[in-house]
C-alpha cells in the first residue's frame, strides 16, 4: 500500500511537471508570435525566420516556410558552387578571368572603378571576396557564368537535398526584369552611365505596374528554412569539404556592414558570418540577413532573416526590425 501511494506520488508530480513544462512552452511561443507580428506591424514587412542552435537542436521558426526575394543573399549558394567546382579540381582559386566593362553590372559593388579602360583580369579568389564581402554583382555574375550559370546552381542545391533555393536569372536579369527593358545594347553601348540612363527613363507606371508583378514572381526566391539548411551543411561540412568551407566562412566574416542587421545587437563576444540582401522598388522593399553566429560558448547559430515589405517601409526599418529578430533569437537558442 505504501509503495502504491509513492509510486501514486511520483506519478502525479510527474504529470504537474510536465503541465508545468507545457504551460511554460506555450507561454513563451505565445510571448513570440506576439513580438514577431509587432515587429511585422513596426516595420511595415513580412519577416521570415529560421534558426537552429546546431548543438543543441534547438529551433526558433516564423514563416520558415514561405518564400522570400533571395536579393543578394543568392550570392552564397553561388559561392558553395564555385567552392565545390574548386574542390573537385573543376577550377582553381587562381584562375585568372578577364572582365571587360561591358560586363560590368549595375547595383552593388565597386568593380567599375577598375573598368573605366578595357582589361582587367581577376583570380577566382579575388572575385569571391568582393561578391561575398560587398557584395559586388559584376563578380557575381562572372562567376555565375564560370558554374555554368543558374540552373547549374540550383541543380547541385537539388542534389544536396535544398530543393527550395531557386535561382533562375543573373544578376543583370533581374534587373532588366525589375525595369521592364526588353533591348539589350550591343557590347560597346553597355556601361554602368547607359544602364542607368535607360533605368532612369522607364516611366513611373511602367515601373508601378512590374513591381507589382514581380512581387508575386516566385523566381529567385527561397524559404527561411532552406537557407538555413545550406548555412548548416557549410559549417558541419557537409556540402563542401573543410578547407573550401572554412575559406568561404572566412569570407563571410568579412560581410560589410553599412546598414548593421543580424550582427546589430548580438553581444561583441559573438562571432558573425554572414551575407546580406537588399532589393529595392518602386513598391515592395526587401532586406536580409544570414548567417552563422558563434557565441561565446563556443555553439554555433544558423540563422536566416528575410524581410518583404507591402509599402511605407525604409532599408532602416527593415534592418532594425532583422536585428530585434536575431537578439531574440540569439536570446533564445544560445
Amino acid at each position: 500500500m505504501v509503495m502504491y501511494i509513492r509510486f501514486f506520488l511520483i506519478l502525479m508530480c510527474t504529470l504537474v511537471l510536465a503541465a508545468c513544462v507545457r504551460i511554460e512552452t506555450k507561454t513563451e511561443q505565445n510571448t513570440f508570435q506576439s513580438t514577431m507580428a509587432a515587429l511585422e506591424v513596426q516595420s511595415h514587412s513580412q519577416i521570415g525566420l529560421s534558426a537552429v542552435n546546431m548543438e543543441t537542436g534547438k529551433k526558433l521558426e516564423w514563416r520558415a516556410d514561405e518564400r522570400f526575394k533571395m536579393a543578394s543573399t543568392v550570392k552564397l549558394p553561388i559561392a558553395v558552387s564555385v567552392l565545390h567546382l574548386i574542390e573537385t579540381h573543376k577550377l582553381t582559386l587562381d584562375k585568372m578571368i578577364r572582365i571587360e566593362p561591358y560586363e560590368l553590372v549595375p547595383g552593388s559593388g565597386k568593380m567599375g572603378y577598375f573598368l573605366t579602360k578595357p582589361g582587367l583580369e581577376l583570380s577566382i579568389y579575388n572575385l569571391l571576396e568582393p561578391m561575398i564581402a560587398i557584395s559586388d554583382n559584376t563578380a557575381s555574375d562572372i562567376l555565375l557564368a564560370e558554374v555554368g550559370g543558374p540552373q547549374a546552381v540550383r541543380q547541385y542545391l537539388y542534389n544536396n537535398g535544398l530543393t527550395d533555393i531557386w535561382i533562375d536569372r543573373t544578376i543583370l536579369q533581374l534587373f532588366l526584369d525589375s525595369s521592364g527593358l526588353t533591348y539589350i545594347p550591343s557590347q560597346k553601348q553597355r556601361s554602368l552611365q547607359d544602364w542607368k540612363k535607360r533605368f532612369d527613363a522607364v516611366p513611373d507606371e511602367v515601373e508601378l505596374r512590374i513591381a507589382e508583378r514581380l512581387h508575386g514572381d516566385t523566381r529567385d526566391t527561397t524559404t527561411p528554412k532552406a537557407m538555413t539548411a545550406l548555412l548548416s551543411q557549410i559549417q558541419e561540412h557537409k556540402i563542401l569539404q573543410p578547407r573550401e568551407a572554412e575559406l568561404l566562412l572566412e569570407i563571410m566574416s568579412h560581410t560589410e556592414n553599412k546598414s548593421p542587421r543580424i550582427g546589430k545587437l548580438l553581444p561583441k563576444e559573438a562571432k558573425l558570418m554572414h551575407k546580406t540582401g537588399s532589393w529595392w522598388g518602386a513598391v515592395h522593399n526587401y532586406a536580409n540577413d544570414v548567417g552563422i553566429i558563434v557565441t561565446p560558448k563556443g555553439e554555433h547559430i544558423a540563422i536566416s532573416v528575410y524581410t518583404a515589405s507591402e509599402g511605407g517601409s525604409s532599408l532602416e526599418m527593415q534592418a532594425q526590425a532583422i536585428a530585434e529578430v536575431a537578439n531574440i533569437t540569439y536570446n533564445a537558442l544560445s
